[in-house]
């Protein structure tokens, strides 16, 4: 807490975000990136990233780039068109 200009320590070590599940230092009040007050401990466990899809098509072989920026803009237009 902010009092008078002077950090005060809060009661437990580290803080959590109750949204992300990041954790703080303990002079942290709020997640910056969820604007959202730090709480002492977790409720429930905090949302994992989802998992990688498993792939039930086979893999076909289109081209050899010359070059690893080349080969990014490659897949990275392929990705926009929904072909992963």
């Amino acid at each position: 807490m902010l009092k008078f200009g002077i950090l005060t320590k809060r009661k437990s070590d580290m803080p959590y975000c109750p949204k992300c599940g990041d954790e703080f230092q303990n002079w942290v009040q709020v997640c910056p990136d969820c604007s959202v007050a730090l709480v002492d401990k977790l409720s429930e466990p905090p949302p994992s990233e989802p998992k990688a899809k498993v792939r039930e098509d086979p893999l076909v072989y289109i081209a050899t780039a010359p070059n690893e920026p080349l080969a990014m803009m490659w897949a990275g237009i392929l990705e926009n068109e929904g072909i992963h």
